[in-house]
């Protein structure tokens, strides 16, 4: 989704009725990606076949923004108009999840920050997931001048266990549109039951001299496929993206961080990190893509794993994409297990190796409970990492 985006429906149900058709036609859900991890359509549950649970999560706004169901929104003309542009505009997951998304679209949430609006308190979004399906739709309009916090906690229903013939399925998207001189953070920690197949899509356009900062935790699901995409439209836009995973079991993670550098002089810094125990695989793909015609732009990005299975396993694969020559830009990408030297020095000051090994994989995901603290689930993000190095 850009700035010029238009809406290529007239109405939602115009919408529903075009990829319902396109979700009969579309070819089933191919897997076939990475370079040595690959995600066997059967490990994979994507359970389409009923009509979707369409629901709004808990939403808290401070006061001055103001919140709309879609329902309320689509009453009013100039709302109508900006949903079904960002409903319009190009999902890029798999052709069947977007199709079936589109034709399940109804109720969701707008959520509008007026001008020069600030606030110490965020808006909060709360999903405790019980619905066998669900389909949800968040966009967000930041005013100019603003300031404003997004935090989102999703999970499952207390006693929610893996169950095979008991598979949900979740598909989201948010949409964010930060205005000039605007500053968005968007801040997520996603810790769903291992029965759940979570389909996430990000999006943001940024204007001129506006930042927006994605923060994601990915520590749920069975399978969960995170994907972020923020367009620079306007010189001085900028954007931060720190994701964060931590996989156990049999858990797939398919992550994905994508920028276009549409506008000269813009910023970008993709930041990702995680551990996976077990067989845990995960897929990680990063794009910085720099448009013809632009210069002064700078884009990096950095992925560091951390395995503690012999059998887990990561394929992280970041991209450039450089059609302009006046740039800065830069990857890398880091595999490894828990440094020897580090664990012989410890041990050495009187701790044993269980200790040692914990305090290691600690200090490794200290970065990732700093970064949760602005939206308060710094404990939460603690207290599931402590669970999960109990068995080192």
């Amino acid at each position: 989704m850009n700035n010029v985006q238009t809406a290529k429906y007239a109405t939602l149900d115009e919408l529903r009725k075009a990829t319902a058709a396109g979700f009969a036609l579309a070819p089933e859900v191919s897997l076939k990606y990475g370079l040595n991890v690959f995600f066997a359509p059967a490990d994979v549950p994507l359970p389409f076949g009923e009509a979707a649970e369409v629901a709004r999560s808990e939403i808290r706004v401070p006061d001055g923004v103001t919140t709309y169901s879609f329902a309320e929104a689509l009453l009013k003309p100039e709302l109508a108009k900006r949903i079904l542009e960002c409903l319009s505009a190009p999902d890029a997951r798999a052709e069947k999840i977007s199709a079936w998304h589109g034709s399940q679209a109804g109720l969701g949430s707008l959520i509008i920050v007026p001008p020069n609006f600030s606030s110490e308190e965020p808006v909060r979004i709360d999903l405790v997931f019980s619905d066998a399906r669900r389909v949800e739709n968040v966009i967000v309009i930041v005013g100019e001048g603003s300031r404003v916090t997004v935090v989102e906690h999703l999970r499952s229903a207390d006693g929610s266990q893996f169950s095979a013939p008991d598979f949900k399925l979740r598909s989201s998207v948010t949409d964010v549109i930060v205005h000039p001189n605007a500053k968005a953070t968007h801040i997520s920690l996603q810790d769903f039951a291992e029965n759940v197949t979570d389909l996430s899509l990000k999006r943001a356009t940024v204007k001129r001299d506006a930042s927006m900062s994605w923060i994601e935790c990915v520590f749920g699901g069975g399978f969960s496929q995170s994907s972020a995409i923020t367009e620079l439209v306007e010189e001085g836009a900028s954007v931060r993206a720190k994701t964060q995973f931590f996989g156990r079991g049999t858990q797939k993670f398919d992550l994905s961080q994508n920028v276009r550098h549409i506008a000269s002089n813009t910023h970008s810094e993709l930041r990702t990190r995680g551990a996976l125990m077990d067989t845990a695989k995960t897929v990680y793909r990063g794009l910085v893509r720099v448009e013809k015609g632009t210069r002064g732009c700078v884009g990096h990005q950095k992925e560091d794993t951390l395995l503690l299975g012999e059998k887990a396993e990561i394929d992280a694969v970041p991209n450039l994409e450089i059609e302009a020559a006046d740039v800065r830009c830069g990857h890398g990408a880091s595999v490894g297990r828990l440094d020897k030297e580090k664990l012989f020095y410890l041990m050495s000051r009187g701790l044993d190796e269980a200790a040692s090994r914990k305090f290691l994989v600690e200090g490794f995901f200290a970065p990732i409970v700093a970064e949760m603290r602005a939206g308060g689930l710094e404990d939460r993000v603690q207290c599931i990492i402590d669970e999960r190095i109990a068995p080192l």
